[in-house]
This record gives C-alpha cells, structure tokens and sequence, in this order.
C-alpha cells in the first residue's frame, strides 16, 4: 500500500463503511428507542470523534474519530429523513427536507471556507460545537407522535401532535391522531412474518423505488466530486486556487439546495427530479469531454480551461435541486410496517454504492482515463432519468397516511 492510500484515501474508505455499518444499528434503534432518542444517542460518537480528532497524535486515531464521525453521519442520514417524515405535514415536507439538505451542504462548504486559514486540529475542535447544538435543539422539539402511537403513548402523542400542529384546531388535530392511529393499526394486521412481509401488498414496488432513487443519487457521482475535488481541478490544469474552486462549488450547492426549497412543493418532486438528472448528465459529459480534448487536441483544450468549474457548478446545481433532497422524500413512501428494513435497505444501498464509487474512481481513472471516470456516471444517470420517467410516482400534496394507501394496494 503507498502512502497516499493511508493518508487520503483509507480514511474516505473508513468513513463509508462506518456510515454503512450503522444502519443496520439504527434500524433496529429507530423502531425501539424512537427517532428523537436515537439521533441524541447520535450526538455522542458525533461530539467523541471530532474530539479525538482534535487531539489525535498519530494517524490512527484520526482513523477512529473518522470512523466515530462516520457511523453518526450514517446514523443521521436515515433518521433525520424518518423525522421529518412522520412530524410535518404535506405541504411543508419537500421543504423541511430541502433544509435537512441544505444543513448537509453547508457541513460541507464550513470546512473549505474554515480549513482554506487554519489547521485540521482547529477546524475539528469548532465542528464539536454540532453535535451540541443538534442536542439542544432536539431537546426542544417532541418524538414522533407516530413512534409514540405505535408504543401505545396516546396522551404524549396528542402532546407531540398539538405542538406540531399548532396552527390547527383542537378537532383537526383529534382527527389527524385517529387517522394515524388507524393507519397504524392497519399496517400492524399486515406485519406478522417475513414470509408474509415480503408477500404484502406493495412491498416489491415499495422497495424498487427507494432502491432506485437512492441508486439515482449514489450514481451522480456527487461523493467522488466531493471527496476528489481539489485532485480533479489540479488534473484539469485549472489556473484557479484549488481551495477557491472547491468554495466555488461548495456556495453553488448551497444556493441551489436553497432553490429547491423554494420550487419542490410547487414544481413536484418527479419533474424537478428529472430536470436535476438532466443537468447532472450534461455536466458530466462536457467534464468528460475537457479530459478528452486534454489528451486529443491539447490547443483546443487550452481555450476551455474555465470548462471543468463551470461543469461541476452546474453539476452541483443539479444535485442539489434534486438528485440530493428528493430520494430522501421519497422515504415518505415507506409503509410504517416496513419502515425499518426499507429505509435501512435503502440507505445500506446507498452507502455501499457510494463506498464502492469512491473507492475504485482512482483505479478506473488510471485504467479508462478521466474522461471515461465522467462518462460513466453520465451513463449511469442516464438510466436513472429512465428509471425516474416510468417508474417513480409523483407524492406532492399527498398525506402520510395516504401514501401509504396507495403503495400497499396491489392495484398499483
């Protein structure tokens, strides 16, 4: 092994797997401890690994408090989706997850900006400050009224639900309880073994979409352009600071996550889905295509040289209108009885493909070229736009429960 593998890539690797071998954990935590006490159990490995991190004197430490980072990185990515899922009503959910997405990119643009003037040590010790802020701010918001229902908790449910709903009246609130409540009971009766699970009404279709939506994002190449950013602006010969690119198209997926907020529960989550695979497959074309002419026309190539940021602003765009937020909303989907093994299927997927992209761009990169690295997932997101056109159903507007309905009934 050389040395860059244990300095760069090892630890990209330990982050993806810790991030995959959580979720077999928090699908077992979510159903019985409930969302809001298993993200607070997050809190801890989150908070230990930057610390360590932080004081870390060797590279092996820096591998576990990566590792402590990764699992609760993991552990997040499927409960928060599943909170916001069963706390907000219809016509604020796209948003609420475009801002469960837009905090995932400014995660990402604070260490380009922060780490571009200080040292890692320094740049870990702030991020301390996340897990404690997450903490309090889950202190203040109640578990969810569907979690507490299932556990029998009517009156904390009624609790959690009035505080949710505090625009609605007394009546509208009973209402909504009573319709989950039924909603849940029904899924119960339908819950009764793995045999019969996997035989239910809307199980096969339930678990395609979230399998490939979630394939959809992984096969982008958002983590390879993340996580190999700087190494693509230098091998592109760019002229601009590797750290101003970086911030450059770390601001470009801020606002577009915010642009998303704005349009999804106007526009649909199917549409504005197929106009970020758009983007994201030219983007990558023409990111392809300037490695192409690199190596054929090296005097054409010169002239283009502003092309490689403007693909991956452009790629970012489309991620983050998209390819990022929605496949999360799509967990909406998910009947509450096959709420644990979906959603931790779906996010064990999505991880894995991730890990696996991440892990061998290096090796098709040296093998098929760069252009091909780009080309590749442009093929992929292809597939994902077709898969997107006859297979993923529009949810706007549609409630919880009656989602739910319409995916556990085998006339559809």
């Amino acid at each position: 092994m050389t040395i860059s593998f244990y300095k760069f890539l090892l630890p990209l690797i330990i982050i993806k797997l810790a991030g995959l071998a959580s979720t077999p954990f928090i699908g077992i935590s979510v159903d019985q401890f409930g969302r809001k006490t298993s993200m607070l159990a997050l809190t801890l490995p989150l908070l230990l690994g930057w610390l360590i991190i932080s004081f870390a004197y060797n590279l092996w430490m820096l591998y576990v408090g990566r590792m402590l980072t990764g699992f609760a990185t993991g552990g997040f990515s499927l409960l928060s989706p599943t909170y916001i899922k069963e706390t907000s009503s219809e016509s604020h959910r796209g948003r609420l997850v475009s801002i469960h997405i837009l905090a995932i990119h400014l995660g990402i643009l604070y260490p380009y900006v922060v780490g571009s003037f200080t040292s890692y040590e320094w740049l870990a010790l702030s991020l301390c400050a996340v897990p404690v802020l997450i903490a309090l701010m889950l202190l203040a918001v109640p578990e969810s009224p569907r979690h507490l229902l299932s556990k029998r908790n009517e009156k904390q449910a009624l609790s959690a639900l009035t505080w949710l709903r505090r625009n609605k009246s007394s009546d509208e609130i009973l209402e909504e309880l009573k319709y989950i409540q039924k909603n849940i009971e029904e899924m119960k009766e339908a819950k009764s073994s793995l045999s019969e699970f996997i035989r239910a009404p809307g199980t096969l279709k339930t678990t395609a979409i979230i399998l490939g939506v979630m394939l959809t994002q992984s096969a982008s190449g958002i983590d390879v352009i993340i996580s190999y950013n700087q190494k693509i602006f230098k091998d592109s010969g760019s002229n601009i600071s590797l750290n101003l690119s970086s911030i450059i198209v770390g601001v470009v997926q801020v606002v577009g996550v915010a642009l998303s907020g704005l349009i999804m529960d106007r526009l649909g989550r199917r549409p504005l889905l197929m106009i970020s695979q758009g983007l994201i497959i030219v983007s990558l074309f023409f990111l392809g295509l300037y490695f192409h002419l690199q190596i054929s026309n090296p005097v054409v190539n010169e002239s283009i040289g502003w092309l490689p940021l403007v693909s991956l602003m452009v790629h970012s765009i489309g991620f983050a209108i998209g390819v990022g937020p929605i496949p999360w909303i799509y967990l909406e989907v998910i009947p509450t009885y096959m709420m644990a093994i979906v959603t931790a299927l779906g996010v064990g997927v999505n991880w894995t493909a991730i890990f696996l992209f991440t892990r061998f761009y290096v090796q098709v990169q040296e093998n098929l070229g760069s252009d091909w690295s780009f080309w590749i997932f442009a093929i992929l997101s292809s597939i994902g736009i077709i898969f997107s056109y006859f297979c993923i159903p529009e949810t706007k507007g549609k409630t919880l429960e009656e989602l739910q309905d319409i995916f556990t009934t085998r006339r559809t």
